[in-house]
């Protein structure tokens, strides 16, 4: 991949500066694929994650327990969540075929899919196709915090993201995070501490982060309780104090 900066010309219309939410993100492709790759210069960037309500998301063992019955998951059942829009950029059709393998080589699970998009006729084809027993559909879901509080671990299969707000939202409620590692997913969550990140594309791995999740109940809560932690750093209060404090530091410099 080749990496071309944006002309001074061009970054001075733009103000000289640009605030992002994830490093990643001073990367601008034009159709997710093209070469070269026009960017901002690291000097010019300030990075402010996208913050979430750490009020609305949080652990809440009493919610866990009433949203797992309402979603019909047996005692003991552990539950995978995708949160996404259904769009070939998330890559569910790549989490669809790890899952076809954890089937086959995990004890029982289930996956839940949160989400809409012009995709879910062929995912749901996807599903039929190899027989998945153990994945469910949800649709739109506008409280998503409900069935982050049902679910046992998060998984982004993405082909491309900037700052994954799903996966800060389910650290916050103590969720670990299974990953590719594309674009901000590597820069919000840690490898073997806030969760488990594979290469982008390589279903076999993410397969088997999957399965040792499913597994390994000691690992969830320990990339759990990690995850949490972690998700202090995304609150809404200090992101204002942040976005209020750099754009003093640009007024006081222009003036």
């Amino acid at each position: 991949m080749r990496v071309v900066e944006y002309p001074r010309w061009v970054r001075g219309r733009l103000g000289g500066e640009t605030v992002v939410d994830s490093r990643r993100t001073r990367l601008i492709y034009h159709d997710g694929r093209s070469i070269p790759v026009y960017a901002f210069p690291e000097e010019d960037v300030r990075v402010l994650p996208n913050p979430i309500d750490l009020g609305r998301f949080r652990p809440d063992p009493a919610a866990r327990e009433t949203f797992r019955r309402d979603l019909g998951l047996e005692a003991g059942e552990v539950a995978a969540l995708c949160v996404a829009r259904l769009f070939r950029v998330k890559g569910v059709d790549q989490l669809l075929d790890a899952w076809r393998i954890v089937e086959r080589r995990a004890a029982p699970a289930r996956l839940l899919i949160a989400g809409e998009g012009p995709e879910r006729s062929a995912l749901e084809a996807q599903v039929r196709a190899h027989d998945l027993r153990h994945v469910r559909f949800l649709g739109h879901v506008s409280e998503v915090e409900n069935v982050l509080q049902a679910s046992d671990f998060l998984v982004v299969p993405s082909r491309s993201e900037t700052g994954p707000l799903s996966a800060v939202e389910a650290m916050a409620t103590e969720l670990p995070v299974v990953g590719f590692r594309v674009g901000g997913v590597g820069e919000h969550v840690e490898d073997g501490k806030q969760g488990l990140l594979v290469p982008p594309g390589d279903v076999e791995a993410m397969a088997d982060r999957i399965a040792r999740l499913v597994e390994d109940e000691p690992l969830r809560l320990r990339l759990g309780r990690a995850a949490l932690a972690r998700s202090a750093d995304f609150g809404l209060d200090d992101f204002v104090e942040r976005l209020v404090a750099e754009y003093r530091r640009v007024v006081e410099r222009a003036g």
